[in-house]
């Protein structure tokens, strides 16, 4: 015997579903929050993204090329490419700090290094 609801339907597994209204306005809610880091992140100017070493696949949010002492909207996105930019000064303490999440992905670890923007100038970069 196949079990059912009370009214008399089969269950369906999977996720719930949800009437297209109620999508809709969790879809605007995603796009009105992520429009309000976008701005907070322009009015504090800074930058954020996520590295996953494991595939090398970096995901910016903001123009991080002003940060790196590069025109905007000129900085190439790729992880091998912010590496270069780093301060020789913080180059070991990155190292470290990359070093430590790829042996270790769970575990939080912080990191500020300061950039080159161009000779005899630096920019350090804040959580």
């Amino acid at each position: 015997m196949k079990s059912t609801t009370r009214r008399g339907r089969r269950p369906v597994s999977g996720a719930p579903v949800r009437h297209p209204q109620h999508r809709a306005r969790s879809a605007q809610r995603v796009r009105e929050a992520y429009e309000q880091f976008r701005l907070a992140q322009e009015a504090l100017g800074i930058v954020t993204w996520i590295w996953d070493p494991a595939t090398e696949r970096t995901q910016w949010y903001g123009d991080a090329a002003p940060l790196l002492g590069l025109p905007p909207g000129k900085f190439s996105g790729r992880f091998h490419d912010y590496l270069k930019r780093v301060h020789p000064d913080d180059s070991f303490r990155l190292g470290e700090v990359i070093g430590a999440v790829s042996g270790y992905l769970s575990q939080r670890v912080y990191a500020a290094p300061t950039f080159r923007r161009r000779p005899g100038s630096h920019s350090h970069q804040h959580p």
